[in-house]
């Protein structure tokens, strides 16, 4: 996006309390003493966005005027149903097992207590009806319990395809060719991404670009600032000086190799959407699989929606952390939903912006980052 339709479509002064929020956030996450996991998929500091005059964190606020908002990230990428050969499909670990098939073709199957106690600890009954895979089960537990379907079963991924299919749970995207496009890693809920990252001189390109901005005070002639109150006037410079040398600082971190930060993913411009900080260089070789790929993980998922209330001023709610799936559906229909519902109700948010809301975490990163 260039300056003139960055400034036109999004006043800065909305971008700096986006800012200010952001960085808010980041650090009541830390007081909670979150795993360093779990900080790290974060994504960057909008301070950051703001200084390369983008916004990744506000996709639905990306294009607007004063009459609505226009999310043209909006892809719609439906599900096909295809019947496939039984020899196509690989065997696979589905998220959700129906119950009789679970007890009857595997459980039933296999003689050794230790097998059978392993499988029974990753897979629980939920609601009677089904056994939930655990979501936080790794690769290699993973591997361990196909291991033992295979050992005690002749099941087959066509097999856990048609089971899906005949009690109405979806068939993982990792294994539907609807999204042989698409990088999975372990589960579907793992992504492997292609990102380059920013390097010193690439970043400090960046930096030099908008000090020249608030070291000409240009800023100072776009119509929203003339507008603004002495305070606010006031207000936005310390914060634009206040950015500056925050992004100074990232600058230093990227040279020491205590800070990473994304320039392109997939060979699509994405800065700043993915960061990794540490006190110490970081080896980023741990956050990638064998070949390479950044190792992206859907869950935890936090949500935070965004809208402009009827004063156009910037407003936001943020909600729980989910941690699989099953989670998130569950806070989607609590507590996001009905509040969804109310911004609609109120015309605060178009239909795109409440369907693209809606949509599953991970169906819209795929959307983000490989359609």
């Amino acid at each position: 996006m260039n300056k003139k339709s960055f400034t036109d479509s999004l006043s800065d002064e909305v971008l700096a309390t986006i800012i200010d929020d952001t960085l808010n956030f980041k650090k009541t996450v830390k007081t909670r003493n979150i795993s360093a996991t779990l900080l790290k998929i974060v994504p960057a500091a909008a301070m950051i966005a703001l200084v390369i005059g983008l916004v990744n964190i506000l996709p639905v606020l990306l294009n607007f005027n004063a009459d609505k908002i226009d999310p043209n990230s909006e892809i719609t990428s439906g599900e096909k149903v295809i019947t496939l050969p039984a020899d196509q499909i690989e065997l696979f670990l589905p998220l959700t097992i129906e119950k009789t098939f679970f007890e009857e073709k595997i459980l039933d199957a296999i003689t050794d207590a230790r097998d059978f106690d392993t499988m029974i600890i990753y897979y629980v009954l939920n609601d009677d009806r089904f056994y939930t895979l655990d979501p936080g089960i790794s690769g290699r537990e993973i591997n361990k319990l196909l291991e033992c379907i295979r050992k005690y079963t002749d099941l087959t991924g066509d097999d856990m395809v048609h089971m899906c299919r005949n009690n109405g749970i979806p068939v993982p995207k990792n294994v539907d060719p609807a999204y042989a496009h698409v990088r999975f890693g372990a589960t579907e809920n793992i992504l492997l991404l292609d990102v380059e990252w920013h390097t010193y001189d690439t970043y400090l390109e960046i930096i030099e670009e908008f000090k020249a901005v608030v070291e000409s005070e240009e800023y100072k002639t776009w119509d929203w600032y003339i507008n603004s109150s002495d305070a606010k006037k006031e207000w936005t410079d310390n914060r634009y000086n206040e950015y500056m040398k925050s992004s100074e600082e990232v600058l230093n971190l990227i040279k020491d190799g205590k800070f990473y930060y994304s320039k392109l993913i997939n060979g699509k411009d994405f800065p700043g959407e993915i960061t990794i900080e540490d006190t110490t260089p970081i080896d980023i070789s741990g956050y990638n699989d064998e070949n390479g790929y950044y190792i992206f993980k859907v869950y935890p998922h936090f949500t935070m929606i965004h809208y402009l209330d009827e004063y156009f001023e910037y407003q936001h709610k943020t909600f729980d952390w989910t941690y699989s799936k099953s989670d998130y559906e569950r806070l989607c229909e609590e507590e996001i939903k009905p509040y969804l519902d109310e911004l609609m109700e109120k015309s605060l948010i178009t239909q795109e912006n409440y369907d693209y809301y809606m949509k599953d975490p991970l169906q819209r990163c795929i959307d983000l980052y490989f359609n």
